[in-house]
């Protein structure tokens, strides 16, 4: 596949750019969102999995001392998805759901170059990520109520365990 990272640090840096690029867009993509939108709720509850993601990573990144500051790069990406979002909703959120799939494997090679220490934090990266997957499957499928209950129960399973 392309883009996958050769080493276990660059992987770490990928995906703390991926994750960056994904709150900038969701952040964006809230805000055009009316306030009756039933599906906003869910986006707000995401971006705080998304937050709470980028604080369990956050030990990882400075062991390795990788940069935190988002990068212009990563923030013409989340420009062009929220675009997209704004221009094209079906065919993006079809899109984003095939590169979170991609992304899935790429975290879970990411994890398999990581040392045993690390193991812990990074099975919850690839959980993170198989959530928002679960998450966009049944939001295609046009399953809003249990999609929304994939985002709750995962809020509910961070606030025990981490």
């Amino acid at each position: 596949m392309d883009n996958w990272p050769d080493s276990y640090e660059e992987g770490l840096v990928y995906e703390q750019k991926f994750r960056q690029m994904s709150v900038l867009t969701f952040q964006e993509h809230i805000n055009d969102l009316d306030d009756k939108d039933p599906q906003k709720k869910d986006w707000k509850r995401f971006l705080r999995l998304e937050d709470y993601s980028l604080k369990v990573m956050a030990p990882l990144r400075k062991k390795y001392n990788i940069d935190d500051a988002i990068s212009f790069s990563t923030k013409t990406m989340a420009w062009g998805v929220h675009t997209g979002m704004d221009l094209a909703p079906d065919t993006t959120f079809s899109g984003l759901n095939k590169s979170a799939k991609k992304f899935v494997l790429q975290l879970k090679a990411i994890k398999q170059k990581g040392p045993k220490e690390d193991q812990k934090i990074l099975e919850f990266m690839v959980n993170h990520e198989e959530t928002l997957v679960r998450y966009l499957d049944l939001s295609n499928e046009g399953k809003l109520n249990e999609a929304k209950q994939v985002f709750i129960d995962q809020e509910i399973i961070y606030s025990q365990l981490y």
